[in-house]
């Protein structure tokens, strides 16, 4: 176990076609595919980023915010995210 004080950072190298690149990010749920939604029974809610592309090629960027009752901002489930996108 490391002590508190001690600070830890992961690095990974990227190499091949994305080996130019300065920052990578990586998704983990599929929220449609061929313009049909894939819904998850996840109803966890939790702030979240979508990332997606129309017919036409143009690239959609959606964020929820979250965690936050107070401010009426709740978060969505994975099925929400998915009708969104659809």
């Amino acid at each position: 176990m490391l002590d508190t004080a001690y600070e830890v950072r992961v690095q990974y190298k990227v190499t091949g076609a994305y080996a130019d690149c300065e920052s990578v990010t990586a998704g983990n749920v599929t929220l449609n595919a061929n313009g049909e939604g894939l819904y998850s029974t996840d109803k966890n809610r939790h702030p979240r980023t979508m990332i997606g592309y129309r017919e036409d090629g143009t690239c959609v960027f959606v964020t929820v915010d979250g965690r936050q009752p107070d401010g009426n901002m709740y978060g969505m489930t994975n099925m929400e995210m998915s009708a969104t996108m659809e």
